[in-house]
């Protein structure tokens, strides 16, 4: 639901050219939702279906503004897990939080943020759990409370289905690369390919096997027609 309230994109914000269009937009939606209750209670969901926009540019223009100091986030997980009870977006004036009340996690549905817990199958030196956050902590080791926010994105961006995370992990650990950046890095190519599902991961993996059948043809075949000249 729009909010009635004002939006307010003051000028170091406007001519910021740092920042896209969309993120000064988001700003001024930022400044309406506090100007309710003094700090912004709404998730990406909430942004995404407001401009029509996925949640994964979402993240996008709210890094933009938080980068160049405009916005703090606080994230808040349920005690003894790694699901999101609740995330607050506060203004920052001057590089300083400005003053607001102490947010509550009650009555806030926006922010509420569930994972599916997806049995799967690994090899016998991989340990076996049912969720990419304890994976991660079981295999390489303890998360930062940016790895945990940084994950809880990418869940976010593949409709919440973890087995696509704890694969990325797989890979790495398969290729020797135990940390956080390089399984970015895989998730970051798979999203930009269109990947929903493991079907597709496997659908590429057999696309890349065949093009690599294809460039050793190729290579054995030019052998072949210089052979005679030695």
């Amino acid at each position: 639901m729009q909010k009635n309230y004002y939006a307010i994109i003051p000028a170091n914000v406007r001519y910021d050219n740092d920042l896209t269009p969309n993120a000064k937009l988001l700003y001024g939606e930022i400044t309406a939702l506090c100007n309710e209750r003094g700090y912004c209670w709404a998730g990406n969901s909430y942004f995404s279906d407001l401009y029509k926009k996925d949640k994964s540019t979402i993240k996008r223009w709210i890094k933009q503004l938080e980068d160049k100091g405009y916005i703090t986030r606080e994230v808040k997980y349920k005690e003894g897990g790694f699901e999101i009870e609740a995330r607050w977006i506060q203004l920052c004036t001057g590089g300083e939080v400005k003053n607001t009340p102490t947010p509550s996690v009650k009555n806030e549905p926006d922010n509420n943020t569930s994972f599916n817990t997806t049995s799967f199958n690994t090899t016998s030196n991989i340990t076996t759990t049912n969720t990419a956050f304890q994976f991660y902590e079981q295999n390489f080791g303890m998360m930062s409370p940016h790895i945990i926010e940084d994950m809880n994105a990418w869940v976010e961006d593949f409709n919440e289905q973890e087995e696509i995370i704890i694969q990325a992990l797989k890979i790495a650990i398969d290729r020797n690369k135990r940390n956080w950046g390089y399984t970015k890095a895989i998730l970051k190519d798979w999203h930009s390919k269109g990947v929903k599902t493991l079907s597709d991961i496997e659908a590429l993996d057999n696309e890349n096997k065949a093009k690599g059948s294809v460039r050793n043809e190729v290579v054995q075949g030019s052998g072949d027609q210089y052979s005679n000249l030695f």
